[in-house]
């Protein structure tokens, strides 16, 4: 699902594999759900720019929330994959 994290500090970039059925634009809108506002470039691509201040406990927080949403995101990837096989 994730083709490949990459960044310089605290920009970092994580990229959706582009044969899967999910894009960035689905991930950053399960990330704004779960209360974290990012961006999607280039579609497959999702950028995180965070507070320059950040203490130890909201870093643990959001990474717990990327990880949910990973969760999320790998399950919405499996619906459209069935709906796609279920239209041919």
């Amino acid at each position: 699902m994730i083709r490949e994290v990459r960044g310089r500090g605290l920009m970092q970039c994580i990229e959706i594999e582009r044969e899967s059925n999910v894009n960035g634009h689905d991930f950053c809108n399960i990330l704004r759900e779960n209360g974290i506002l990012t961006k999607a470039t280039k579609d497959y691509s999702i950028r995180f720019t965070p507070s320059l201040v950040m203490n130890e406990e909201e870093v643990d927080q959001v990474a717990a929330i990327v990880e949910k949403t990973m969760h999320q995101l790998e399950e919405l990837n499996h619906q459209k994959t069935l709906e796609r096989n279920n239209c041919k």
